[in-house]
């Protein structure tokens, strides 16, 4: 590499926070909307870190190739990938379902429709991802 050259490129960074934005738009969404319905604060903050985590695998799906799309990285095989899933969505579990790690986080009780809310904020930033991937790639010649 040359020593004059960036670390990262304004393209990956621009990115990242692209990415970051979107995330914490959607967070900040199902915060509010908690709020709004006049949620008590364990069980805002349960549904925001739900939501955080379910972004945050989003994140990683689609960064798992920058040339192929979410349904074509999907395909490939890679196990580890499966056990960061199923592990992250096994501990999310176990602590909103599991009362003396629910009190240790100071998490409320999710509902049926909180979790479904959560799971379509992750899908949505998926999708977004997944959106900002496309119009972010680098064009022949650049």
């Amino acid at each position: 590499r040359d020593p004059k050259e960036p670390l990262l490129p304004r393209r990956i960074v621009v990115r990242a926070l692209l990415d970051g934005i979107l995330a914490l738009m959607f967070v900040l969404g199902i915060v509010a909307f908690s709020v709004a319905r006049g949620d008590v604060e364990g069980r805002t903050r349960a549904l925001a870190f739900s939501t955080l985590l379910l972004l945050n695998l989003a994140l990683i799906l689609t960064h798992r190739s920058t040339g192929l799309t979410i349904a074509q990285s999907l395909r490939a095989p890679n196990p580890a990938i499966w056990w960061v899933v199923g592990g992250a969505l096994s501990v999310l579990g176990l602590c909103l379902g599991i009362a003396p790690l629910r009190e240790l986080l100071r998490f409320g009780s999710l509902s049926g429709v909180d979790v479904a809310l959560a799971a379509g904020a992750g899908f949505g930033g998926l999708a977004g991802f997944e959106l900002l991937k496309r119009v972010g790639r680098k064009a022949p010649g650049d």
